[in-house]
């Protein structure tokens, strides 16, 4: 993420750090975070002064002043917290969850004055049907999640995973066309419910 001054932060997973890094490529400090916390997902807000850090391993995302370089706030999320999104105001920010319950795929909303989840939007498990066209499956591996410019779609690209089809659970054989499948799901922000498109 790139922050006001153009410095820009860096994620260090093994580390549970973040660096900070100018222009020239040299670090310039160290933002120590939680041991064994693998943060993943970082976005700024130059409107707010702070950073949103997602850290995959506590589940949680925590808020970091930009002047002080310190944890202000932390939310618990849930599990395999990954990417983030701040909408156009800085009053909302998205947070995918990576890997998906059985049943769907998730991205919680949370407020960013009183850092807390409002909401969840649920990507549901597709139940078909298997043809050379579509799959049935549950959105997995949801990096990160893009609003649109007016605000109005929450983009969310992801992978299907087949969990229905198998020897061991319907009888069928997993075929190319029923494994995996790329897709890229829509929500509103407003209703919070999925889109159709």
């Amino acid at each position: 993420a790139v922050v006001p001054d153009d410095a820009i932060w860096v994620a260090n997973q093994d580390d549970a750090s973040i660096s900070v890094v100018d222009a020239d490529g040299h670090e310039r400090d160290v933002v120590e975070l939680p041991h064994a916390s693998r943060p993943f997902g970082i976005v700024v807000s130059a409107h707010l002064g702070k950073a949103f850090v997602s850290l995959q391993a506590l589940g949680e995302v925590v808020e970091i002043d930009l002047e002080t370089l310190r944890i202000e706030r932390t939310v618990q999320v849930g599990p395999s917290v990954a990417g983030l999104a701040l909408d156009a105001r800085s009053s909302r920010l998205y947070v995918s969850r990576f890997i998906s319950a059985d049943d769907g795929g998730e991205v919680a909303e949370i407020e960013t004055k009183k850092l807390e989840v409002t909401r969840r939007f649920r990507l549901p498990l597709d139940a078909g049907p298997d043809t050379e066209a579509s799959a049935r499956g549950v959105p997995n591996y949801l990096r990160s999640v893009v609003p649109s410019p007016d605000g109005a779609r929450l983009w969310v690209p992801a992978k299907k995973d087949n969990i229905s089809r198998g020897s061991a659970r319907d009888g069928l054989p997993l075929t190319f066309e029923t494994s995996v499948r790329t897709i890229v799901a829509f929500l509103d922000p407003t209703s919070g419910e999925e889109v159709i498109e």
